[in-house]
């Protein structure tokens, strides 16, 4: 089991956490791993991979297309507040 590193940035613990490599994935599609990077404090909610999984076949693939990435950052945006929960 992994566990978060407090030493780490938000990005780099959903990247280090295999369950939420779907995430990583995303996150990365939509530009947003700097700004998760910034100063904060953020929490992110982060779906796990089961969660993905869970989404209509062919949901993570569309999101992931050039003319989705508007869509994908409203998406990621609902699931990052300010401030540290």
């Amino acid at each position: 089991n992994a566990q978060v590193d407090a030493s780490a940035t938000i990005t780099e613990n959903i990247e280090n956490l295999p369950q939420l490599s779907t995430a990583a994935t995303l996150i990365k599609a939509a530009g947003i791993d700097t700004t998760l990077m910034g100063n904060g404090p953020f929490t992110v909610f982060v779906p796990t991979n089961a969660a993905f999984n869970k989404l209509a076949p062919g949901t993570v693939d569309g999101l992931q297309q050039k003319d989705q990435k508007a869509q994908l950052v409203r998406t990621l945006t609902f699931h990052a507040v300010p401030g540290k929960y």
